[in-house]
């Protein structure tokens, strides 16, 4: 992407300089918060550290409420960002319907870009912003429980046209690096496999595939080379 001719001071700390046609806003005024009744044969979602949401059951992880009656309504498209895990980057786009614990602020726009407003606040946790800004009640964290808090925190926008140019670049970029990461990590898997393999045959069989076998007596070994004890 090519750099703008013109840039001016933003005023924010983690972000001194933006191009001249960006203006700074309050989040307050960018995105709104919601407060959807739980729909009935919802799903019960997580907003990962990951930069996803996805149904509980794929994760198993999180605090369960004692009462249903807490859980708040998620839209497919809404920008959920996780009050104690913020820091960690735990801001996403729902690509489902569903409802989430009221830690996690259901937002929506109704003139930005919301995806954008979600890979800018994915940004400020990879800086750290966020536990710079924010003393958390755990440690190495930080608490945006409160909607006030969250709703002063700055953002330099651009007009309407560029957030969503912007979204879809990140969107390509992103999702081509996210593929490579997931078949690394199964390549790294199969290597894992293949290391404990080696290894199992070789404390177990030792190293002359045409050995002379016989039962060891030991039932995950079954059998060794018949000069063994």
């Amino acid at each position: 992407m090519n750099r703008y001719e013109e840039y001016k001071d933003s005023g924010i700390f983690w972000n001194p300089k933006i191009p001249k046609v960006w203006n700074v806003y309050r989040l307050g005024n960018v995105i709104q918060k919601e407060n959807r009744p739980r729909p009935i044969d919802g799903e019960l979602l997580v907003c990962t550290n990951k930069g996803t949401v996805i149904p509980r059951g794929e994760a198993k992880i999180g605090l369960i409420a004692d009462s249903e009656d807490i859980y708040q309504g998620v839209s497919k498209g809404d920008l959920l960002i996780h009050g104690m895990d913020t820091w960690h980057g735990a801001i996403a786009t729902s690509s489902m319907d569903g409802y989430c614990t009221p830690v996690v602020h259901v937002c929506t726009s109704k003139c930005n870009n919301v995806s954008f407003v979600k890979y800018y606040m994915r940004h400020m946790a990879f800086q750290k912003v966020f536990k710079i800004i924010s003393n958390g009640v755990r440690q190495n964290t930080s608490d945006f429980r409160s909607w006030e808090k969250v709703r002063t925190i700055p953002i330099p926008l651009p007009p309407l046209p560029e957030q969503q140019a912007i979204v879809t670049y990140l969107d390509d970029k992103v999702g081509k690096i996210d593929a490579c990461i997931e078949a690394r990590k199964k390549e790294i898997d199969l290597l894992n496999e293949t290391k404990k393999a080696i290894i199992a045959d070789a404390v177990t069989h030792g190293l002359n595939p045409d050995a002379e076998m016989k039962d060891s007596g030991i039932p995950w070994i079954d059998q060794i080379p018949a000069h063994w004890e």
